[in-house]
């Protein structure tokens, strides 16, 4: 993927243009459909004199008629700008990939309304869900979630996070579905830990609690779950994600309280 830089600041450290130009090109492995990001730096002066960095962002995709991304933020400094802006920029990316995989995949048979007679309460009515299942063999699912354990091990959560959808698209046992989901969202959680976004950490941990819960609710790992999966303390987990929800709660009274690092897988 190309990736053109304008520093309209005429002072942008390297520092800064190699983790543009990193974090962009990741994007590009994630979503094939990538072709080209614009990346601009500019100043902006308020009445008081203070100087503000403004990132923009233009992501191009390729196709017909798809639509060209875009993130404008603000910060104190290049690297907190290009953040906000990566951020807005990965978002968008997410939610257009999963409307375009949403629109290839077929309507599942369980719970669409039936045709015909008077239907009951909206409310009562079963909504039509489309299934994200990509069937994976056992040992392709054991080689996504190793290469996921490992990013996540080393830090690069949204590498991880990447890495386990495709066993968990790839497989119908719903206990197994659930924890895959529940790592998912906890890789998600240290994503938003890593931009200093703790409403995002906590919204993806409640998601991944969820998740693990439901998976020691059902008794067990099964048996299909590749080896190190098999090898998780999943009831652990829930306990240590507990305790880092906490420390959030008691972060939101009081902005001095610590927080601990991801959960150890």
């Amino acid at each position: 993927m190309k990736v053109v830089l304008h520093d309209r600041t005429n002072g942008l450290g390297q520092e800064v243009r190699d983790v543009a130009q990193r974090k962009l090109t990741r994007l590009a492995r994630h979503f094939g459909r990538v072709a080209e990001a614009e990346v601009e730096f500019s100043e902006e002066r308020k009445r008081s004199g203070l100087a503000t960095t403004v990132c923009r962002i233009n992501l191009h995709l390729d196709g017909h008629r798809t639509p060209v991304l875009q993130a404008r933020e603000r910060g104190a400094d290049p690297q907190s700008a290009l953040d906000l802006a990566l951020d807005k920029i990965d978002r968008q990316v997410v939610a257009f990939k999963e409307k375009v995989t949403h629109r290839k995949q077929s309507v599942s048979p369980v719970r669409v309304p039936a045709t015909g007679g008077r239907r009951g309460p909206r409310h009562a009515e079963l909504e039509r869900v489309r299934l994200k299942l990509r069937p994976m063999s056992e040992a392709e699912r054991a080689r996504a979630f190793d290469a996921g354990l490992a990013a996540y091990r080393n830090g690069d959560f949204f590498e991880a996070h990447e890495l386990l959808e495709p066993a968990w698209m790839g497989t119908d046992d719903p206990v197994e579905r659930d924890l895959y989901q529940g790592l998912i969202k906890l890789a998600a959680a240290y994503v938003h830990g890593v931009r200093g976004n703790p409403a995002g950490i906590a919204k993806n941990l409640v998601g991944a609690r969820a998740r693990l819960a439901a998976v020691v609710d059902a008794g067990g790992l099964p048996g299909s779950l590749p080896p190190a999966a098999r090898d998780l303390d999943v009831g652990s987990l829930v306990t240590a994600v507990d305790a880092r929800l906490a420390e959030l709660a008691a972060l939101d009274r009081d902005p001095s309280h610590g927080l601990s690092g991801p959960p150890v897988l």
